[in-house]
């Protein structure tokens, strides 16, 4: 059945576009980071309609190989973007036209479902990019955040073999996340489609440290079925100084 839902897909307008943007794309070099990436990038107090794509920090071939240039731009020049423009179609004429995104989230029960499901594909997906960086061998993790870690999980290693199992167990379509509790201590929690644990119906609530895309849009060109490999290729990927900074931060 996923075989079959998944040549369709290859088979779709929205594909066939993909490529042929990819085709008509100019292709920088392998490794081309652009200027680091503002918070405000990701402030949801700052942020209202009408939204717009924010910028990656780099080039589209530039997570090669732990995620391909085809699945970064399907990603990112579509499917992140169809969230942006949805949302402000959504959002438009409407009483929460005026509202943060931070009011959004906090407000999320209330919301009219188009709405809700668009602001979070559209801040969920702003979050990720942010949180990635260029390949590099080795990734450390400073401090503070790593003692904190090692408190929380008693080790780095433990705390990436329980963010995979927790991605792992997430049936179907969502996110999985670091968070900083209102306690200060470091969770691991997943969310369904495109809530997240700022939603005020959020099970379990907190500060977004750092996520991870579980659509299948997310890496299914690259890893096919198995989400444990593109879990494995993640870390490779993560910007642990930028998790840091978001850890430290009082505001």
């Amino acid at each position: 059945m996923k075989k079959a839902l998944f040549v369709t897909f290859l088979l779709s307008p929205l594909f066939l576009f993909a490529q042929s943007m990819h085709q008509l794309q100019p292709q920088l070099a392998v490794g081309s980071l652009f200027p680091p990436l503002d918070f405000k990038t990701i402030d949801t107090r700052s942020q209202h309609y009408p939204f717009s794509l924010p910028p990656l920090s780099f080039a589209t071939n530039a997570l090669n190989p732990y995620l391909d240039t085809k699945t970064v731009e399907l990603h990112y020049n579509l499917l992140h973007k169809a969230y942006v423009d949805n949302l402000n179609k959504a959002l438009s004429g409407t009483p929460w036209e005026k509202s943060s995104l931070k009011e959004l989230f906090i407000n999320g029960s209330k919301l009219p479902v188009k709405i809700k499901n668009m602001a979070g594909g559209y801040w969920n997906h702003s979050f990720y990019w942010y949180c990635l960086t260029l390949p590099t061998p080795i990734k450390t993790v400073p401090e503070p955040i790593s003692s904190s870690i090692i408190k929380d999980f008693g080790s780095v290693e433990g705390f990436k073999n329980h963010f995979k199992e927790e991605a792992l167990n997430l049936f179907g379509s969502g996110w999985v996340w670091l968070i900083q509790d209102k306690t200060g201590k470091l969770v691991i929690v997943t969310t369904p489609n495109q809530d997240n644990p700022m939603m005020d119906f959020s099970p379990v609530q907190g500060k977004p440290l750092l996520t991870c895309d579980l659509w299948e849009h997310a890496y299914y060109l690259q890893y096919q079925n198995h989400r444990g490999d593109y879990i494995d290729a993640f870390w490779n990927l993560v910007d642990w100084d930028k998790v840091n900074d978001l850890f430290t931060r009082k505001d």
